[in-house]
């Protein structure tokens, strides 16, 4: 089986003059049994923490949720959303951080970027629609979400 884990954490911790921050990653691992993908979640987790300073100044990771994968559709399926409330600020991301070519490759979207430059990438659209005047429940119930109100959503 393919197992697909999505995990988050966030530094509560920061100091004063510090801006607090969070993040989200995926894990993939195979194996017989939930408990096993599991195991090896933790183990890929406690490695990227040593080897790459991944988590400095994370004291926790949560396990927001496990897909177990037993055949994947031709036209691909998603595994797992999170809608946040808020701007989104920007940040840091990696893909296939510590894996060797032969596990496989990550393909940027976008402008092209030089790997040496410290600037921002501006990001492009991969998908664009047009605007609709359709309320956030009313989205939210065609697309079979549960309907979110004050207190129910999920913190991360």
């Amino acid at each position: 089986m393919l197992y697909v884990g999505h995990f988050s954490f966030a530094d509560p911790d920061s100091g004063p003059n510090e801006v607090p921050w969070h993040g989200l990653f995926t894990l993939v691992a195979e194996g017989k049994s939930v408990d096993v993908a599991v195991r090896k979640f933790e183990r890929q987790i406690r490695d990227l923490a040593k080897r790459h300073g991944l988590f400095d100044g994370v004291s926790e990771i949560y396990l927001d949720t496990c897909v177990e994968l037993r055949t994947i559709p031709r036209a691909g399926v998603l595994t797992y959303v999170s809608i946040r409330e808020g701007d989104d600020v920007g940040g840091i991301s990696a893909s296939l951080l510590g894996t060797s070519a032969r596990v496989g490759a990550s393909y940027a979207w976008g402008a092209q970027h030089d790997v040496e430059s410290t600037d921002p990438r501006p990001m492009e659209p991969f998908v664009r629609f047009r605007r609709r005047k359709a309320r956030r429940a009313a989205k939210a119930s065609a697309a079979g979400m549960p309907k979110r109100s004050k207190g129910s959503a999920r913190v991360h």
